[in-house]
């Protein structure tokens, strides 16, 4: 799951579907009335941006990014190691500075050989 190397398209068209389906599934908890779980009563609600918009969020919505968490850990380490860079630099996710791993991410890989494996359009 974490082995190999993903190229650019993959690791975007991957985030692409991941937001696409991140909003429909808000969009239908919305319409159909299923967002009733409230943390305007939190204070660490001013922190989380999709409370920003809607105080109240559903349970689908809420469970969305945990269940996610493992697949999108895996696209943003296999894209690390096409660019040659270990993947635990995707901790770096969980902090204000996984902005910076948007460099890497949206650079060219590697075309060659590497330490984890062969480019991801010859393997």
């Amino acid at each position: 799951m974490f082995k190999g190397r993903a190229n650019r398209s993959k690791y975007w068209f991957f985030m692409l579907y991941w937001a696409i389906g991140y909003f429909l599934l808000i969009a239908i908890e919305n319409s159909m009335g299923l967002n009733n779980i409230d943390f305007s009563n939190y204070s660490f609600s001013k922190y989380i941006p999709l409370l920003q918009y809607s105080k109240k969020v559903g349970l689908l919505t809420l469970l969305y990014r945990p269940i996610t968490i493992l697949p999108s850990l895996s696209i943003a380490v296999r894209r690390l190691h096409d660019r040659n860079i270990s993947g635990w630099w995707s901790l770096l996710f969980i902090t204000p500075l996984g902005l910076l791993l948007l460099i890497p991410l949206i650079r060219k890989g590697d075309e060659n050989d590497n330490k984890y494996g062969l480019p991801p359009s010859i393997s």
